[in-house]
């Protein structure tokens, strides 16, 4: 079972190769990821929690500035 305080390469085995496949997989679902910047950030992140709190965070900050304008 995966937890998602888990380390992505300690714990549960996922070079660096398979992170970025599976995070190229959630940018072509979620667009607001989709920008080299918040690739760049993604990539520093170690655990299922860390990427879903700040795919979570992205796009709800830009889904309110959207609403803004």
């Amino acid at each position: 079972m995966i937890e998602l305080d888990m380390d992505m390469e300690a714990d549960l085995g996922i070079d660096s190769i398979k992170k970025v496949e599976i995070l190229v997989a959630l940018q072509s679902r979620i667009p607001e990821l989709a920008d080299a910047d918040t690739a760049s950030h993604m990539a520093t992140l170690t655990t299922p929690r860390g990427i879903l709190a700040f795919a979570e965070q992205l796009t709800a900050e830009r889904r309110q500035a959207q609403q803004k304008n």
